[in-house]
């Protein structure tokens, strides 16, 4: 005779409006903290594919274990906040990106203006200013420049424009689908 002793009760499949501001708070705190994660992996490495793969498979894995503590087993509820969460992790991850180029170029302008305050006097700092990195207008404007300087793929192979944001969207793709898989498959009644 085997006895089972789930760690959390089951979820339960009808939706309350408590639940439901619950789960979007879990989504969200837990998309935000993934996107972190990720951002800060991808700076060491980040293979085609299996990182998003990864992403995706914490990313579900989050919000499965978060399904259970929370009891919330309403499929579509949890699917939508899977896609939301995917969606936020995706643009999370860019977003940090954008705020580590600000962090860097103001380093840079800082060292600069250091330098030309410690240099010769009569100096225009004018004469410097198309050595010292601009900072993108907005995010939309740094995205853009993302695209046109490229996505390397291969140290042969870089993808620019319209291909750099196409291998955006097929990993955004991937981690969704990852993440929705495992969400999926965990609110089936036979895993409650």
């Amino acid at each position: 005779m085997e006895i089972i002793i789930p760690l959390v009760a089951p979820a339960k499949s009808k939706l309350s409006a408590v639940h439901f501001l619950v789960w979007l708070a879990i989504v969200t705190i837990t998309a935000v903290a993934i996107a972190a994660v990720a951002f800060a992996a991808a700076q060491v490495a980040a293979p085609l594919v299996l990182f998003p793969l990864l992403v995706g498979g914490l990313l579900g894995g989050s919000l499965v274990l978060a399904m259970r503590i929370a009891q919330i087993g309403h499929r579509p509820t949890l699917m939508i906040g899977t896609v939301l969460a995917a969606l936020l992790v995706v643009v999370g991850q860019h977003y940090a990106s954008y705020l580590s180029d600000l962090r860097s170029v103001a380093e840079a302008r800082e060292k600069f203006n250091e330098k030309i305050a410690s240099s010769a006097a009569g100096i225009s700092p004018e004469l410097f200013a198309d050595h010292v990195p601009q900072a993108a207008a907005n995010f939309a404007d740094y995205m853009r420049k993302q695209a046109d300087a490229g996505r390397p793929i291969t140290a042969r192979l870089t993808l620019l424009g319209a291909y750099a944001w196409a291998s955006w969207i097929l990993d955004g793709l991937i981690e969704c689908v990852a993440a929705l898989w495992i969400v999926w498959w965990a609110a089936q009644p036979a895993h409650r």
